[in-house]
Parts: structure tokens; C-alpha cells; sequence
């Protein structure tokens, strides 16, 4: 905890001006986002978090207090006045109620407070007394057509909407009724399609009879004086009655670099919108084509041109495959607004340049027996996706028939994780997984063909955004020596500290760590590179991860010998219970090593630094070791102390575990760091070497020397 005096310290540097706070995001000067001031001269964000104490009417009130309003109407949790670019200066505040100013409640300063930006807080103030329930203004908004739209609500001056729960057609015709379509509303709309509010959600809980001449007459809950958490894509959209009912449905397709390819998109209502794959196959698809002038479709699949700009309008269709279009197949809305950017229905229309064959090629190595599979099917490029390590099967046989198609003789290893790198288009196959909805590959191994492995047709699906792209390592046509030459690699400036990787069959690749890996195998991989031996060993891909596969399962040594081959070695071609360890061959548990250099002293003197703050005297704990700058996690206020010292400042005003400041480009070196506060350097501080990948990482804000009554 940090004691009175520090935190009375942290009020005179972050807070000096007369105006601490302001609104911000709306042409009002009542209502908007909460920025709070500080030193010297950045104005910042105030965000609520989940799991602490939320933001409220009580801390609302107070910031309309400071501003000189009367008293607020509604706190928003979730602010719809767009989002702040400066520092997260305050998070998680509590007030009582009497405060004369934010800076007087409870709050996480800005090196406690995490970046969780969709949390940012915002407020609208009363300017004067009114009743709650006077009459409304509404209107339609977001659609091309005037009876179509979100409906938005004109409260106390500002244009909000209404949430979506409860919204049914009942309400709809009301205020279509009210808008003067007196026929009523052909649809009820809670799927997000006409686009976010830019103000608060003013009506919630709304149910009307179906009778009522406005929206205000209806049961509802009362308008302002709560705490709003609707997020901006849960409203309510409705479709008025005019007379005349949509014209069909004019379809187009989007997101890719072929007119026959892509996401479809519906013209409905005066808005263009995606459908959500549930139920989506191929005579779906036959339609689309054939509605867009082609002869029949060639795949039909979801997620792989999907955008963020465009949300769904439709679900379930339910086609025969011979209609000409897709009005005349059974349809649903879509109904909820989240996913709404995900899952989109793709298709693939025949034309004059697509074929029927299967195309096969290794990619994202510098060897031609090794890479990234990637499969040419229908015309497009693609990749498989490896799932095996999550049921733990084997996929031996997928890797015999892919590497004697590509005229090798056999496979010595697949691998997950696209460690030969990402790759792009669809994910035409999936390994073995069956409760996915991919196409499966189920290979004995002596298919002469990849297409023979699966019973399904390939889909035009992406799954995992190509992180389970399969890889493969065949066996090469010229005889490889496989004695293990190593190399480091990683490190920016030290040439004795690295990832560690391993020549095998011609492929450079890593060794396991996760616990696999101890400090005699580590003194014989830095004995091999000439040196006395190590220092010190990583299990976390520390030095960033390997380029390849993991080739050596486990490295059982002495620690006496001269190198890798002396040692009793398990290498991942040779487990005949792979189907058990897949899971291992994540480039994430790559091994590194930090090896004994006689001019080099690792621990002791560290060089520190802060980062990622607008001033200089805050920021996240960055220290340099074994040649890679990293982080810290897990301190308190005396390491804080010496790292403020070491850097020449007096000391520290306060510490955190935050990501306020970024997470920096390298690992978090050391974990539980146990200084006792009177060391000059972190170096000299007790603690654990970790080497793992970053995290949630110490920040610290350090005292200046003129505000300490030193000269």
C-alpha cells in the first residue's frame, strides 16, 4: 500500500491546474467522455473496470459538482463519446458522495491502472430541473430508406437510443405509429445492421401493448438517474410499414480479390449486410451464383472475408439449390448484435478460370523438403489446419500422402502452430477434429492422394486466423547429416545468449523447454558454441520464438559433455507417442540459453530504464539482460524505490502491474523481485529469472527532485 504522504505527493504532481477534469467527445459542454488533467500538461482517460467497484451515479455526481452542474442523469460505463488517446490516468474510483472533486475519491493512479480502454467512462450532467418522463423526440437513423433504421431518442438535448432487450414488433409499431406510419412496423430489429449509437442507451425495459400513441407511454424504466452499461451494438432497429414491401434481395459479393469470391453481401431495407453462416451450405451458395449470373457454386464456407464494417442482416437460409434467388428461399433476422463482424457466409462461383484439381506446395522455408503446406483447390490458394494437438492424434498418415505427393519418400514430422509461419486464404482441410466445422482429413497413409483422405467437400472456411496452419518436414532426396550443429539466436547484442536451434535434417529448428530443458543440457549446448558453459536457461521462447519445428523432445545430459550427440536425445520423428505430446510443438516453448562469457556478469549491475509514458519519471520497468531489454512482474514499493534511485530520482511515488504503458518487445526477466531498499542497482535485489513472454508488467512513477525540496 502506499502510504498518506505518497498519495497526498501523487495528487500535487498529477493534478495542479485549477480545471482537473473535463467532457470531452459531444458538442455539449454537459455530457461526454471523462478526462482528468495531469502533469505536466496531459489530459487523460478514467476507466471502469469488471471486477472492482463499477462507476456510478455517486462518482458521476461528483465530477458534474466540479463542473459547476447541478446534478447528473446518467453515468455511462461504457462511454459512446468515442474513445481517449491519452495515458489511462485513473481507474476503479469509488467516492462517497461528498467529494468536491474526482481527485478526492478512491482511484487507482495511472501506474495501477490497466488499459482497458472498453471501459472508458463518461457522464451527462443536469442543466436544469425537468421531468423524466416528458415527451420524446424520435427518428430513424442509418439506413438509405426514411422508414427503416436504429431508432434514436431525443433526451435532455442529446440523441441516445433504445436497448435492445425486450425490443419486440409490439414496440416496434409504436414507434412506427409515432414516426407517422400508421400501418405499423414490418420487423423488429435488435441485429445491430444500421449501425452504433453515438450517445447513451436512454430506454430501457421497454414494453408496450401495441396501442399506445408514443414510446413514453409505454412501460419502461425511468429515463437517466442510473448507471447505463448497454453497449452501443445492443439497440434497437426497426423496419416501419410504407406500403410497399423490400423489392428482393440484390446480392453482392466482398472482401476478396476475384469478382466469383467472397463475402455475401444482402441489399435490404436500405442496407447492405452480411448473413451468419448457421445453416449455410451449398445449395445456399448455388443460389448466390446463380443470382449473380453464374453457372453453380463451387464452395460455399464463412469467416474468411469478413469485415467490421458491415454487420449481419440474415440467418438460417434454408434453399433448395433451384431457386433464382435468395428472396424466394425461408429466411431469419438475425437477431443478436454480438458476432455480428464474425462468421460471415462466404462463396466460391464457378467461372472460366477455375478447375478441379488438387495443386500442392511447401512454403516459409529456405529448404524445398520443409514449410507451410499450402493446397491449390478450385483455383484458390489455401492451407490445412492442424487441430491434432487438441484431441492428441497423430497425424502420420496426413504427413506420409502429402510428402509422396510432393514426390518425396516418406514424412519425418508435422507440425502446428504455422511455425513456418502464417499463411493466407482458406482453410480447405482440418485434421481429424470432428466437432469443428471444417472439412476433416482422416489419412491412413497410403493414399495416393490428399483428396482420398476426407469424405467432405473442402469448404471456403478460415478457423483460428492461420494459427493451426499445418507444416510438414519430408524426408529429403540428398542424405542429411544429423549431428546437431546449433546456433543462438535473438539476442540483439550478446552473441553467447539466445534461442537455442538445432540443425536436423537440413531444417534449423528448436528445442523443447516448458521443464524438459535443465542447466546441463544448457552447459553442453554453450560448450559446443566454444563457451565454459551456462549461465543461465529459459523455457519460454525468451529470446523471442524458433523459426521452425522443436526438434529435440528431451536433452538428457551430464553436463561434462562436449556436445548435443554425446547426450542420451529424444528427438520428435523418433516419439512413437506423438499422438500424446503434440501439444508440445508450440515455437512458444522454445528453449534458450544464456552462456558463461569471462568478460560478461549477468546479474549484478543492470541497466534500467523506464518506458512508454509521456514523461520521463514514469512508465513501465524495462531492464537490459543478456543483451535483450525485458520487463518485470512481481515487485513492490521498495523495488520501485531502487529502480527510482538507480535512475536518479529520489525515490518512487507509486508502483502497479499494468499494461498502461505497453507491454515493450521483449520478455518479463525477472518475477518476484524482494529488495530490501537500500540496494543501488535491481540487479543486487533477490529474485527469480523468468524469461517467459510478456505480461502484465511493473510500472512505476518516480518522485521529481524539486518537488522533494531538493535543489
Amino acid at each position: 500500500m502506499i502510504s498518506l504522504s505518497a498519495w497526498t505527493f501523487m495528487r500535487l504532481v498529477l493534478f495542479y491546474s485549477d480545471v482537473h477534469v473535463r467532457l470531452t467527445g459531444h458538442n455539449v459542454t454537459y455530457a461526454g467522455r471523462v478526462e482528468v488533467f495531469s502533469h505536466p500538461g496531459v489530459w487523460g482517460r478514467v476507466l471502469s473496470t469488471f471486477y472492482k467497484q463499477p462507476w456510478g451515479q455517486t462518482e458521476a455526481a461528483v465530477v458534474c459538482r466540479q463542473l459547476g452542474f447541478p446534478g447528473v442523469i446518467t453515468a455511462l460505463r461504457h462511454s459512446p463519446f468515442g474513445e481517449g488517446s491519452g495515458p489511462v490516468l485513473m481507474s476503479n474510483v469509488q467516492c462517497n458522495g461528498s467529494e468536491k472533486t474526482l481527485q478526492q475519491c478512491q482511484y487507482d493512479d495511472w501506474v495501477k491502472s490497466r488499459n482497458y480502454s472498453y471501459c472508458e467512462v463518461g457522464v451527462i450532467c443536469k442543466t436544469h430541473d425537468f421531468d423524466p418522463d416528458d415527451s420524446v423526440s424520435i427518428r430513424l437513423t442509418g439506413s438509405s430508406v426514411p422508414n427503416a433504421g436504429r431508432i434514436e431518442v431525443l433526451y435532455s438535448g442529446i440523441w441516445g437510443a433504445i436497448s435492445r432487450s425486450n425490443w419486440e414488433i409490439n414496440d416496434a409499431t409504436v414507434a412506427c405509429r409515432q414516426l407517422g406510419y400508421q400501418a405499423g412496423a414490418e420487423a423488429a430489429l435488435t441485429n445491430g445492421v444500421y449501425g452504433l449509437v453515438s450517445g447513451p442507451v436512454w430506454l430501457t425495459n421497454l414494453h408496450c401493448s401495441g396501442s399506445e400513441r408514443n414510446l413514453m407511454s409505454c412501460s419502461h424504466d425511468v429515463v437517466g438517474n442510473k448507471s447505463e452499461f448497454e453497449q452501443r451494438g445492443y439497440i434497437a432497429s426497426v423496419i416501419c410499414k410504407d406500403g410497399s414491401l423490400p423489392n428482393g434481395m440484390p446480392v453482392r459479393l466482398r472482401g476478396s480479390h476475384s469478382p466469383n469470391m467472397g463475402r455475401v453481401e444482402v441489399y435490404y431495407a436500405g442496407k447492405w449486410g452480411t448473413i451468419y453462416y448457421n445453416n449455410w451450405d451449398i445449395n445456399d451458395a448455388i443460389v448466390v451464383c446463380r443470382q449473380l449470373g453464374y453457372s453453380t457454386a463451387l464452395s460455399s464456407g464463412y469467416d474468411l472475408f469478413c469485415s467490421t464494417a458491415v454487420r449481419h442482416w440474415f440467418t438460417n437460409f434454408r434453399c433448395y439449390g433451384n431457386e433464382s434467388s435468395l428472396d424466394q428461399c425461408a429466411w431469419d433476422f438475425y437477431s443478436y448484435p454480438y458476432l455480428s463482424a464474425y462468421y460471415c457466409a462466404n462463396v466460391l462461383c464457378k467461372d472460366r478460370m477455375t478447375d478441379s484439381g488438387l495443386d500442392m506446395r511447401l512454403r516459409g522455408s529456405s529448404v524445398p523438403h520443409a514449410g507451410r503446406v499450402e493446397l491449390r483447390l478450385k483455383g484458390v490458394w489455401g492451407t490445412i489446419t492442424d487441430l491434432s494437438w487438441i484431441l492428441g492424434d497423430a497425424i502420420d498418415g496426413i504427413t506420409r500422402v502429402i510428402c509422396r505427393q510432393l514426390n518425396f519418400t516418406d514424412g519425418i514430422l508435422a507440425s502446428s502452430f504455422s511455425v513456418f509461419g502464417p499463411g493466407t486464404g482458406p482453410q480447405w482441410f482440418q485434421t481429424t477434429v470432428r466437432w469443428l466445422d471444417i472439412t476433416n482429413l482422416q489419412c491412413i497413409g497410403n493414399e495416393s492422394n490428399l483428396l482420398n483422405c476426407s469424405d467432405r467437400e473442402p469448404q471456403l472456411t478460415i478457423y483460428y486466423v492461420h494459427y493451426y496452419d499445418l507444416s510438414v518436414v519430408c524426408k529429403p532426396d540428398v542424405p542429411q547429416t544429423n549431428d546437431f550443429q546449433v546456433r543462438l539466436t535473438g539476442s540483439s547484442s550478446l552473441p553467447f545468449a539466445g534461442t537455442i536451434e538445432v540443425l536436423y535434417y537440413g531444417v534449423w529448428g528448436g528445442v523443447l523447454g516448458d521443464g524438459f530443458f535443465d542447466i546441463n543440457a544448457g552447459h553442453v549446448v554453450c560448450r559446443q558454441l566454444g563457451y565454459y558453459g551456462a549461465d543461465e536457461i529459459f523455457q519460454h521462447a525468451a529470446f523471442g520464438k524458433v523459426k521452425g519445428p522443436l526438434w529435440i523432445w528431451t536433452m538428457q545430459c551430464n553436463g561434462n559433455e562436449t556436445e548435443i550427440s554425446h547426450c542420451a536425445v529424444t528427438t520428435w520423428d523418433n516419439i512413437t507417442h506423438l499422438r500424446n505430446q503434440s501439444y508440445y510443438q508450440r515455437p512458444r516453448y522454445a528453449a534458450g540459453v544464456l552462456c558463461n562469457e569471462a568478460n560478461y556478469s549477468a546479474s549484478k549491475k543492470l541497466k534500467v530504464r523506464l518506458a512508454g509514458a509521456p514523461i520521463s519519471n514514469a512508465g513501465r520497468v524495462e531492464v537490459f539482460y543478456a543483451g535483450v531489454w525485458g520487463t518485470v512482474y512481481g515487485w513492490d514499493i521498495t523495488g520501485a524505490h531502487v529502480v527510482c534511485r538507480q535512475l536518479g530520482y529520489p525515490g518512487a511515488v507509486s508502483y502497479g502491474h499494468s499494461n498502461q504503458f505497453g507491454i515493450g518487445s521483449g520478455p518479463v526477466w525477472f518475477g518476484n523481485v524482494r529488495c530490501l531498499g537500500n540496494e543501488s542497482n535491481i540487479g543486487e535485489c533477490p529474485k527469480n529469472v523468468y524469461g517467459y513472454p510478456n505480461s502484465h508488467i511493473a510500472t512505476a512513477l518516480c518522485k521529481l527532485p524539486y518537488l522533494s525540496g531538493k535543489k
